[in-house]
């Protein structure tokens, strides 16, 4: 077997996605032979096992966890397919200068950048634009976040077979809705009037801040190899 290089940069080990995430490496190895990680060990592993690790830390199942965040980033159009940290929005301050000029420029490569920028990067600090994910009654999926309305929420779908392990699902709108019904005029949207209710009217709420949740795990991680304990 090779050995590791000393600086792995954006390849990560099963033991940096379990630091990355709070997890363990059997939780990593689980959400791995359930197809859902993207298996490049790369900057897309860590942001998808950091957001499942984010479900686990505020009680819910691993495999629920891991069925929600893999049907929403169907919902989603970002440059890496997984859910977004919000790092990008550094680049301009940052500049083109900040990033290793031969590698494909990834959230690993703002974070490393902005760990030297104390005036732009604070750890551990949530931002308003953060995409976030509340789960109702261990049902109903609701996601807010964004540069324009980050307070809007959103229905996403239904959980079915929270208690059942192996056996949960997520059915997303986009597979219980008609196409007509996924772009529609604003104040004009039923089917997430329709919805409302189900958020006035919970008994619990489990939320998570995605974003937030991958950015923690950067600095766990960079904490880590750099020999400094997390706070």
């Amino acid at each position: 077997m090779p050995r590791r290089p000393k600086d792995p940069a954006d390849v990560f080990s099963h033991s940096d996605l379990a630091i990355a995430s709070n997890t363990t490496k059997r939780s990593v190895q689980l959400m791995a032979d359930n197809g859902l990680l993207p298996g490049d060990r790369g900057i897309r592993d860590l942001k998808r096992i950091c957001v499942i690790g984010a479900f686990v830390s505020a009680g819910a199942p691993i495999l629920v966890g891991g069925r929600v965040v893999e049907k929403l980033l169907w919902s989603l159009n970002q440059s890496d397919g997984e859910l977004p940290s919000r790092l990008i929005d550094f680049d301009r301050k940052l500049g083109p200068a900040a990033f290793p000029s031969d590698r494909e420029i990834s959230d690993y490569w703002r974070h490393r950048a902005l760990l030297s920028r104390p005036d732009l990067y604070r750890s551990g600090e949530a931002f308003s634009s953060d995409f976030r994910v509340e789960i109702v009654d261990r049902q109903h999926v609701f996601t807010s976040g964004g540069i324009v309305e980050a307070n809007v929420r959103t229905y996403e779908g239904r959980i079915e077979g929270w208690e059942r392990g192996s056996d949960v699902f997520f059915h997303s709108i986009f597979e219980t809705s008609q196409p007509d019904q996924w772009n529609v005029p604003p104040g004009q949207d039923h089917l997430q009037e329709a919805s409302q209710p189900l958020f006035a009217n919970a008994v619990g709420v489990l939320a998570i801040n995605g974003s937030l949740a991958i950015r923690n795990g950067l600095d766990r991680l960079a904490n880590h190899r750099a020999g400094k304990v997390s706070p």
